[in-house]
């Protein structure tokens, strides 16, 4: 598991990035696998990140979005999960 920052979407962006055999755990909300790492913006840790945003974020027009990306950044959290299947 590494921080890693990737341009998507014509925007660098600090990502998670999981690897082969990195641990995960059920998210407590919907139950699929997901990855907790202490630069990773959720506010709640128990629940992936889909979960967390629908949660949070579930009302936000893109440019709320856009503005609390630019936020996470700046403190330096990652805002994207992203598996390397090398």
């Amino acid at each position: 598991m590494r921080i890693q920052m990737i341009e998507l979407h014509g925007m660098v962006t600090r990502c998670l990035v999981i690897e082969k055999g990195d641990a995960s755990f059920l998210c407590e909300n919907c139950g699929v696998p997901t990855y907790s790492h202490e630069l990773l913006a959720k506010e709640d840790p128990d629940w992936c990140m889909n979960c967390n945003d629908k949660e949070f974020r579930f009302d936000w027009d893109d440019d709320e979005m856009l503005v609390w990306t630019m936020e996470q950044m700046a403190k330096g959290t990652a805002v994207v999960v992203l598996k390397d299947d090398d």
